[in-house]
């Protein structure tokens, strides 16, 4: 799977877009809410037209760390690496702000046409309740992605199909391509597989991807509306 992420990113792909091109198209996003003081994501999937499929995923990604953590993490990574300043935004305390990450989320209601959002539960509980009770999201748009092998493993089989179609595809982020490489498989007896986070503390993040399959998880609910919106 590395190996067709990678062919993916060195082949020509038909078009890249601005935020401000992907207004116009309708989305669902995946929220993978960090706990203290690692690193958050947050992504969208919008359905954008395709001469050859129709309909193509395209997936935008925004990251967020403390940057004391960042500084922590640079004997082993840079993250104030140029290339991930469009798509990763230091926190100026210790820990990440959630009113930071509730403004953002609020920032693109009112920019894009957002379907849904999914999220882990584990993590988000307080976020969501504000989103529905507070900012007055529709609760029927906030969907929880549980973290189990019979949900997590069908959408790792289903991202897996899209790369190796070469169907899906992001805007240059070097930062979530950095994050591909460090994803682990854990895998039950029947076969089925899910990625999973390297221990607990490590620098090797996967935040951008885990969020992207919460996305994923939603817009197999709104994948129909998504596309016929689309081709409107």
């Amino acid at each position: 799977l590395k190996d067709e992420i990678q062919e993916n990113e060195d082949n020509d792909i038909p078009r890249q877009y601005t935020l401000d091109d992907l207004r116009d198209y309708p989305c669902v996003g995946g929220l993978d809410l960090s706990k203290v003081k690692d690193m958050t994501a947050f992504s969208l999937i919008f359905a954008v037209p395709d001469d050859k499929l129709g309909v193509r995923p395209y997936t935008w990604t925004w990251h967020w760390m403390p940057r004391v953590t960042a500084q922590a993490y640079g004997r082993y990574v840079d993250f104030f690496n140029p290339t991930y300043e469009p798509f990763l935004e230091f926190i100026n305390q210790k820990t990440i702000d959630y009113d930071h990450i509730i403004n953002h989320l609020e920032w693109v209601r009112q920019n894009f046409d957002i379907r849904a959002l999914g999220y882990d539960v584990y993590n988000a509980t307080e976020l969501i309740r504000i989103l529905s009770v507070t900012k007055g999201w529709d609760e029927d748009m906030l969907i929880k992605v549980p973290q189990l092998m019979k949900y997590m493993g069908p959408m790792t089989q289903e991202f897996e199909r899209w790369v190796i179609r070469k169907e899906v595809h992001h805007p240059n982020n070097s930062l979530l391509s950095w994050q591909f490489q460090h994803a682990a498989l854990d895998m039950d007896r029947f076969g089925n597989y899910r990625v999973i986070k390297p221990k607990p503390g490590d620098y090797r993040k996967i935040d951008g991807y885990k969020s992207d399959k919460r996305e994923e998880k939603t817009e197999t609910k709104t994948v129909r509306l998504v596309g016929k919106q689309c081709n409107s």
